[in-house]
């Protein structure tokens, strides 16, 4: 049986205790109680994430002719990484909302370029047996044939 949405709206703040008690049972990252997945510095930081966050949060980033703010972000984000990677002149990128979505568009690209410049018509990507499953996404998205490499 699905649950039915209520019949009126709900108070905010019961909203927010209630999404806030759903992280009950998750790990205490907060004091350093992981090892990857979530990358806590203290609460200071977090609330500057969050306002930052915030600041942006209903723009769409899909529409950079519209939303200008967004486009010089990305367009910052992109030209500070290609320098600390000592890119060459005319490197590009483009930033995604994590890291599925960005294995997912290498996944893409390379396709793409494949078949662009190589007449590839069945693509693959060799991956070993440790591979985060957002390529096993990518290869399902794009029809492309995984070729699974053991570790030993």
């Amino acid at each position: 049986m699905h649950k039915s949405l209520p019949e009126t709206g709900c108070n905010p703040e019961d909203i927010l205790a209630e999404l806030r008690s759903f992280g009950a049972e998750d790990p205490d990252y907060r004091n350093s109680r992981v090892w990857s997945l979530v990358y806590y510095l203290d609460a200071d930081h977090e609330a500057f994430l969050a306002e930052a966050y915030n600041t942006f949060s209903s723009a769409n980033g899909l529409n950079p002719l519209a939303f200008k703010s967004l486009k010089r972000l990305e367009d910052e984000i992109i030209s500070f990484t290609a320098g600390l990677l000592h890119a060459p002149d005319g490197a590009c990128g483009v930033v995604t909302s994590g890291g599925t979505e960005s294995c997912l568009l290498a996944a893409k690209t390379y396709r793409d370029l494949a078949r662009a410049q190589r007449g590839v018509s069945e693509p693959e990507m060799i991956l070993p047996e440790t591979a985060h499953v957002a390529w096993e996404k990518g290869a399902e998205y794009f029809g492309l044939k995984i070729r699974w490499l053991p570790l030993t």
